[in-house]
């Protein structure tokens, strides 16, 4: 996986030069901005690369490269971090506790970050011969050549990497059969902050392998599905329809006979693995309501509605259940079967309304339509504010208007909209996280507050666990 960003845009458009974040924060780091605008390219974008140790991810590393501005004005950053370099051939490179630097050809910089590991010259050599070779993996040149706000990138054709056997010994083969099937599967994400909007834009390209098993998301969402969107109080709603069996069988071929046999026997109960793989469609929706607490709608898509209706009979003692023909009450709650799978409403008047599937327009949110695409979200902030709960971040919730994002087959895209237009959603975004933070720390302040009221106040230092004879449990 990698990221880019195009620095230069980001800045300006964060406003953090401009009063976007306090003076004690901005202090902090305007020395550093000054050295990025002097050391480094700003026309072009910039990468940040995980690389990450297989066998131990907290020993991973963290990679930042670019392009050299003022290579002059670099090295003398470099020294000032207590670094002298060394040349070898192409590369000057340099370590210390935390981190190390090259320079590859004067034109290529990389830094790398560890907080565990030791950098040394033979590490920084190795990436630097990577930086010769030229070698790459399907779609990387896309994501280099790409210029955008942010970009990410994931391959999947590295999953031999991983040693699957550290988590059973069974999975021994599995990075090297994950790497087959991946094989030419990646996808790239981009995201543009203009104006009022981060629009977000995903392309999904499926390798040769892993198409022979697809497709894995169905066109678009059902009537049942949508029918979750039953109240124009709806705040979030999220929908998928995605094809199981296929994804099941593309899950089990890559396993060992003795583990398909295995999940065979652990599923006999249920007629073994191929009346598994056909148990669920695949599709599934939910949606919050706003109220004084947060009221649930969803739909599960059944493929054998047979068998569900046996298991929940069997289990609904346990689970609380009053059945009434399809219906089964809980505590107010309803869950009902139709034709194709399980609805449930968190009270009779919501259920009432899936079940003739009365569902709501939607307010325009530029021009999205919750279940044209497969895979669809959204967030309704105006909804957010009437959560009791919420209450204390109103003035942070006020600053954003919806947000949603929809995928299929191909890829997706998203959009987030704040109300403030008089400055860029970016700025919105950093402004709101300071804000959120302050506004957690005075309602920490207050609970700490009222829990002293009501228990005095507690320091561990003065704990003696022989307080415990005096508890009757």
């Amino acid at each position: 996986m990698a990221v880019s960003m195009d620095i230069k845009n980001i800045i300006e458009k964060s406003g953090i030069k401009d009063g976007a974040i306090p003076e004690q924060y901005l202090n902090t780091i305007s020395p550093y901005l000054d050295a990025l605008y002097k050391s480094i390219n700003l026309d072009k974008q910039v990468f940040m690369i995980p690389i990450v140790n297989t066998k131990n991810p907290d020993k991973s590393d963290f990679v930042f490269m670019f392009e050299v501005g003022d290579l002059k004005r670099l090295k003398k950053e470099i020294k000032e971090f207590g670094i002298n370099l060394k040349k070898k051939g192409d590369l000057e490179y340099g370590a210390k506790s935390g981190g190390a630097f090259g320079i590859y050809k004067g034109e290529t910089a990389f830094f790398i970050f560890s907080e565990v590991n030791t950098i040394d010259d033979k590490r920084l050599l190795e990436y630097g011969t990577n930086l010769s070779k030229g070698e790459t993996v399907d779609g990387v040149v896309d994501f280099v050549t790409t210029k955008s706000d942010m970009v990410a990138f994931y391959t999947g054709d590295k999953m031999s990497n991983f040693d699957f056997a550290q988590m059973a010994p069974e999975l021994g083969d599995m990075g090297k059969k994950l790497n087959k099937l991946y094989e030419g599967t990646f996808w790239m994400a981009k995201v543009d902050f203009k104006d009022q909007d981060a629009v977000m834009e995903v392309n999904l390209t499926l390798g040769k392998n892993l198409k022979e098993y697809g497709p894995f998301i169905d066109a678009s969402l059902s009537d049942d599905a949508q029918s979750v969107l039953v109240s124009d109080k709806t705040m979030f709603a999220y929908a998928m329809n995605v094809n199981m069996e296929k994804i099941i069988a593309m899950i089990i071929d890559q396993l060992d006979d003795k583990t398909k046999d295995e999940i065979n026997k652990q599923l006999s109960m249920l007629g073994g693995t191929e009346k598994f793989k056909q148990l669920l469609t695949g599709e599934f929706a939910m949606a919050m309501v706003a109220d004084e607490n947060p009221i649930i709608t969803s739909f599960v898509g059944i493929g054998d509605k047979k068998q569900v209706q046996s298991l929940m009979d069997g289990f609904g003692f346990f689970l609380g259940l009053e059945k009434n023909g399809d219906t089964y009450d809980m505590d107010g709650a309803q869950l009902m079967f139709n034709e194709n799978g399980l609805l449930y409403a968190a009270n009779p008047e919501l259920m009432s309304k899936m079940k003739s599937k009365k569902t709501v327009k939607l307010r325009n949110m530029n021009g999205f339509k919750f279940g044209d695409s497969p895979m669809s979200m959204f967030v309704d902030f105006k909804m957010l504010l009437q959560m009791k709960d919420l209450e204390d971040y109103a003035p942070v919730i006020k600053s954003f208007d919806f947000m949603y994002f929809q995928m299929d087959e191909d890829g997706g895209n998203g959009l987030i909209r704040s109300t403030k237009s008089n400055q860029n959603i970016l700025r919105t975004l950093i402004e709101s996280g300071i804000e959120m933070q302050r506004l957690d720390e005075i309602r920490q302040a207050k609970m700490d507050a009222e829990f002293e009221e009501m228990y005095g106040s507690w320091d561990e230092e003065e704990w003696d666990d022989s307080d415990l004879d005096n508890f009757d449990f």
